[in-house]
């Protein structure tokens, strides 16, 4: 679906405010302190990626004073050391925003049900409490069911419970095309809906370099989905 590469330019744009997916809505009007945390993906392959992208938007001035990137650290959000230690960096770089990609690799809770995901969401909650950063957590849909199309709205669908009652502002990335995905939020908790956008990958030397948006509305990111062949992937 390409959930990280969203999750990375949300990063990079925070902390050069620069406008995310080349969309001017979304714009900050400072820079702020960004910790990208992954643990999906194998160091190799993310280097080169988040180069890439960062090198397509920055040059040869990268935002080494407001992004800081952990990959395959072992990152355990169960483990109160690791917990502390995610506080006193945040609170040491003046975070504001901490991105943490995937759940399921930074905790053993994700998919237990919801009363272990309240228990990951009360350690979220800690770290917001400690250091005032606003925190993006990239997390897989459930598969759907075998019996039929999934029926629930797309904020509920995340693995393990408990998810969407604990999301301010739940966003549906899904893959539509070859190149191209469908960001979808819905259903925030305390201000109106933004409205959809499709994403696509531009790519240069066999690297994604860039993410442009392109505005939709709601019923124009229905179709999209209905019509996808890729809708049935995860």
């Amino acid at each position: 679906a390409r959930k990280s590469l969203a999750a990375f330019e949300l990063a990079l744009s925070a902390a050069t405010a620069t406008a995310p997916f080349g969309l001017s809505r979304f714009e900050l009007a400072d820079r702020i302190a960004v910790l990208y945390v992954m643990e999906e993906d194998g160091r190799a392959l993310t280097r080169s990626r988040l180069r890439a992208l960062v090198r397509h938007r920055c040059g040869d001035a990268p935002p080494d004073d407001t992004l800081f990137v952990a990959v395959r650290r072992g990152v355990d959000l169960d483990d109160p050391a690791w917990v502390a230690r995610l506080i006193a960096d945040l609170q040491r770089l003046g975070g504001k925003l901490l991105v943490l990609d995937a759940a399921r690799r930074l905790s053993a809770k994700t998919d237990e049900g919801p009363a272990k995901v309240r228990e990951l969401v009360s350690v979220l909650r800690a770290i917001i409490s400690a250091t005032g950063v606003a925190i993006i957590v990239v997390h897989h849909d459930t598969k759907p069911p075998q019996s039929g199309p999934d029926q629930r709205r797309r904020s509920q669908r995340a693995s393990g419970g408990d998810w969407f009652a604990a999301s301010e502002c739940p966003v549906h990335v899904e893959r539509v095309g070859k190149l191209e995905s469908l960001f979808f939020p819905q259903d925030y908790k305390h201000a109106e809906d933004p409205a959809p956008f499709t994403f696509s990958c531009e790519i240069a030397d066999k690297l994604i370099v860039r993410l442009g948006g392109t505005n939709t509305s709601s019923e124009q990111a229905e179709r999209f989905l209905r019509q996808s062949p890729f809708m049935d992937v995860y």
